[in-house]
This record gives C-alpha cells, structure tokens and sequence, in this order.
C-alpha cells in the first residue's frame, strides 16, 4: 500500500478553458503545471508574464509561484484576517484564501477545488466593427 499524498490541489480556469493546477506538496514547495490541453488552444495566454509559456517546459516551482499567487490578495495582513474568518480558512496564506475566494479572481482566472468545474459561463460573440 502506498504512501499518502499530503498535496493540496486548486483547478486554474480561464474563460471557462483549463489552464492546470496550483499544488503545495508536503513540504511546502508551490507548483504551476499547464495542463497540456490549454497550451495547444488558439487563445492560450500564460496566467503571468512571470510564467510564460517555455519549450518543453509546463511546469514552475518555488517562490515564483507562490508569489503570483500571493500577488492576487492584499498585502494588508488585517484585511487577510477578515477574509480570513468571513469565509472560515484555516490561515491567511493565499492558498488558503484563494480557495474560497478564487472563483471571482482578478482578471479572467478562476481557482477552484480540484475536480470541479466552473458553472454557467457566458460566451459572449460579436463581428468585428
């Protein structure tokens, strides 16, 4: 029988596409995987020009990637701790946070719980003027 994960895993989503996954293993170290479906489509964008698409590289680790995420929140450690108790996270760290609170994210981003998928998105198509 195997080991446990102690892994944490958020679903990344934009315009309703997946983007990847933001994982902390059980040491602490922060993970961007590009989900290789999102690199191939027309309008892939990396989520951050700190992230940028690379050949043959879909993966990021370390402090980069905790501080985009980071980056997404306040600075203010009070206004942390308010989100903090209104949406009952465990800590005020982002992923923490941008796990109840991810779903209307700055930008076109959505952090979800692994596994779920976001709902009622809206295309919106027009022509060219």
């Amino acid at each position: 029988m195997g080991r446990r994960s102690n892994n944490q895993v958020l679903g990344l989503w934009m315009n309703g596409s997946y983007v990847g996954r933001w994982a902390i293993n059980s040491s602490g170290v922060h993970s961007l995987i590009y989900d290789s479906s999102w690199l191939q489509l027309p309008q892939s964008r990396p989520i951050s020009l700190s992230l940028p698409f690379q050949s043959g590289i879909s993966t990021f680790s370390g402090t980069i990637v905790e501080n985009y995420f980071e980056n997404l929140l306040p600075e203010n450690e009070a206004i942390r701790k308010r989100f903090a108790m209104r949406y009952s996270c465990q800590d005020t760290k982002a992923f923490s946070l941008l796990s109840e609170i991810g779903r209307d994210c700055v930008g076109a981003l959505q952090i979800l719980p692994a596994g779920m998928e976001p709902k009622d998105i809206k295309i919106i198509s027009c022509k060219a003027l």
